[in-house]
């Protein structure tokens, strides 16, 4: 299907898509914030993995602005300052305590290790909607379930009621801030910046 395809898959990570080797591969930012999201829940991740979405946020709307403006990408200069606080947040995060291989480690611990790895590992493909003029920085939304209805792939990362309860608590603010209008990467960004956005008081 994909067969002479020139353009840039744009996927949430999923291994069987890291098999096309040939092609240019992007990493949808909105499955990203949701991993964010979960792993800062760990309050010795929480400064590494909350910058780094609010750093993703920034990029966006930087490379907004720059489209908007009638060019095909940001400029190089911005770039390299966006790669750059891209690359001291990643080895932020690994340097973190994580625990040693062959030790039993906690759903969380293994998330939050095989996250910051990935965002290591995949940087080029993470940060890959700032140097080309595609418009597409996620998947696409036909793959959004019904309200109430988790994603396929989630129900099988909960390992706990806890995980369960973080992933329902954002799925309910964003789709809250939706309802009212709002933007949910605004919305993030000011969750991870301490100032959750609020509904307005009834009168």
């Amino acid at each position: 299907m994909l067969v002479g395809y020139r353009g840039v898959i744009v996927h949430d990570r999923l291994a069987l898509c890291w098999t096309l080797k040939k092609d240019r591969h992007g990493v949808c930012a909105a499955h990203l914030l949701r991993n964010l999201a979960s792993v800062a829940a760990v309050a010795t991740q929480t400064a590494w993995a909350a910058g780094l979405a609010a750093l993703l946020v920034e990029v966006n709307v930087a490379c907004d602005a720059a489209r908007a403006a009638g060019h095909r990408c940001l400029a190089p200069t911005r770039q390299r300052a966006f790669r750059s606080r891209y690359e001291a947040l990643v080895a932020e995060g690994l340097a973190k305590p994580h625990p040693e291989p062959g030790y039993k480690r906690s759903t969380l611990q293994r998330q939050s290790f095989d996250l910051v790895t990935a965002f290591d590992t995949t940087r080029q493909s993470v940060l890959r909607f700032m140097s080309t003029s595609m418009s597409g920085r996620r998947t696409t939304g036909r793959e959004r379930p019904p309200p109430g209805e988790a994603p396929p792939e989630v129900p099988s990362c909960f390992r706990g009621q806890g995980g369960a309860t973080r992933f329902a608590n954002v799925r309910s603010y964003l789709s809250t801030t939706r309802k009212n209008d709002g933007g949910a990467l605004d919305a993030l960004t000011r969750l991870f910046n301490g100032d959750p956005w609020m509904p307005p008081q009834a009168a």
